[in-house]
């Protein structure tokens, strides 16, 4: 029976010392660094949408490596983050006060996130059918025939990847191709280096004469031989003619000075004969052994006016080609005239056309993106303060092809409530190309940041706005441009704005990022 007590005893001793011991501590807190990769959550097209209970209510997307806070709200990790350290110690949600050590991953709500379904991020704009778990996203990107990639060429361009067959044939400037008067082959950007030494090229004379085309190979030639305008001497410049001109003008000088050329010509021939006669003596007188002699003397003298008398021909000949190549080059050129004249109408009846839609095209190519460097800053300022110009409107762009119509209103020393302390800045719809075709009233979120350039940890002034359907700012505009605009009267303050790069080189840089939710 004593044993029987002891063990009890012993076991109730036990149990009481283990109730006694502190409770386990709960999780640690892991520390945390700002991910500089990541600005936000994941803005993906979520199918079916995401619930809100997902969403940070920082970023207003859905949360990207989920953390959640001892007053158990979730957020993205690097929003919170951020929140924390720029000196706000609460929680955005309840103002709760929060340390980062009361900061811990999320991990239930990041392995849902992931397996949530999306389209590709080039579905809406160019058609891509994918269809999958985020997780699978980066994957897919990578294969993605709509998404764009580097030239393999090394090019600098990006094309679709569908399109980077077509772009290797046909349009990369690092392509092989073959000229097409030598055929040698050589990289398509230096195809133009290549003509100028391609010895098959066609080339102009560089004398400006008549003949339009000549092959490089065949310069010399057409310099020395044909050409009208080449430097020559007279062909009587052995008998003492001095004249020295284009060929074209001594081809005149020929044809007017022929019957004096004759004439020395014919002095030359009468001299020689002097020569001749001066060496003849009676037959009687001539020894055997002088006869080789004299017969020598004479086929020389004989082959001289032969000589002399091909050329008379030639100066002759060259005398007529030279009126015909004249005629041939005045006609030439005269047609050549009528040729470009019509050229140059025909061109500004096409520029007058092409530059009613020169704008509209330019407002296509922002594709929802939208930069606006606004340059000599201090005088649209000064212009600004004084009411001269107060409120300045960027060029139009669309947010997609097809898309909505818009531009930014920035006004410098502010309104309303920002009236000469702040910026101000309003987006305003415009009437558009695609407005038949798009859902009203305009759906979407649009960002707009004043860029900080600085080069080492800049610190952008962002804010976003959520499209509002029973606003006048947000209905299909009835006018060229929808007089209500909507946006921040305080968007950054003019104290702020000179304490750190946002003005550069007296320029004022503005981001705008337009996402539609159709």
């Amino acid at each position: 029976m004593t044993n029987v007590a002891n063990s009890y005893l012993g076991l109730m001793a036990e149990l009481n010392q283990r109730n006694a011991a502190p409770a386990p501590a709960p999780p640690r807190s892991m520390k945390m660094e700002i991910d500089d990769n990541v600005t936000e959550g994941y803005d993906e097209l979520f199918d079916p949408p995401v619930s809100s209970i997902m969403e940070c209510p920082v970023c207003l997307l859905v949360l990207r490596d989920a953390v959640q806070t001892a007053c158990g709200h979730r957020f993205c990790k690097n929003c919170i983050l951020k929140v924390l350290r720029e000196g706000r110690k609460a929680c955005p949600v309840d103002n709760e006060p929060l340390e980062e050590s009361q900061i811990f991953p999320d991990t239930f709500a990041r392995r849902e996130i992931q397996n949530y379904t999306v389209h590709c991020r080039n579905y809406n704009e160019r058609g891509c059918d994918w269809l999958g778990p985020l997780l699978e996203l980066p994957s897919h990107l990578k294969v993605c025939l709509f998404e764009y990639v580097p030239c393999t060429n090394n090019c600098d361009v990006e094309v679709l990847r569908c399109d980077l067959e077509k772009h290797l044939k046909e349009d990369c400037l690092k392509r092989i191709e073959a000229c097409r008067y030598c055929s040698i082959k050589v990289v398509f950007k230096n195809l133009e280096d290549h003509h100028s030494t391609c010895i098959e090229f066609p080339i102009f004379c560089p004398n400006n004469c008549s003949q339009d085309i000549i092959i490089r190979k065949n310069l010399d030639d057409h310099l020395q031989n044909h050409c009208p305008k080449a430097r020559v001497h007279c062909p009587f410049k052995d008998l003492g003619c001095s004249f020295e001109g284009r060929r074209e003008e001594v081809d005149a000088h020929f044809n007017d000075s022929f019957k004096s050329h004759v004439a020395d010509l014919v002095k030359v021939v009468c001299k020689l004969k002097e020569n001749v006669d001066k060496d003849v003596v009676p037959v009687r007188s001539i020894q055997q052994a002088s006869a080789p002699e004299l017969a020598q003397k004479l086929l020389a003298l004989q082959e001289k006016v032969n000589e002399l008398a091909l050329r008379v021909g030639e100066a002759a000949e060259k005398g007529n080609q030279g009126v015909q190549l004249a005629e041939l080059y005045y006609s030439t050129q005269n047609t050549a005239i009528s040729k470009i004249e019509s050229s140059i109408r025909d061109l500004t009846a096409r520029l007058d056309v092409r530059d009613v839609s020169i704008t509209e095209l330019q407002a296509k190519i922002w594709n929802g993106h939208f930069v606006w460097k606004i340059v000599n800053f201090d005088k649209l300022f000064k212009q600004a303060t004084t009411g001269e110009v107060p409120a300045i409107h960027s060029v139009p762009f669309y947010t997609g092809i097809p898309g909505y119509k818009m531009c930014l209103r920035v006004n410098l020393n502010g309104v309303d409530s920002g009236a000469s302390t702040h910026i101000s800045m309003f987006i305003h719809l415009m009437q558009g190309e695609f407005d038949n075709f798009l859902p009203w009233p305009f759906p979407g979120k649009i960002t707009l940041m004043a860029v900080d350039q600085s080069e080492n940890d800049p610190l952008h002034v962002t804010e976003t706005l959520v499209a509002r359907p029973g606003l006048q700012a947000f209905l299909r505009p009835k006018t060229a441009r929808n007089h209500k605009g909507y946006g921040y009267v305080e968007m950054i303050s003019h104290a702020v704005l000179r304490t750190r790069e946002y003005l550069k080189n007296n320029s004022l840089i503005v981001y705008v990022t337009v996402t539609t939710t159709d």
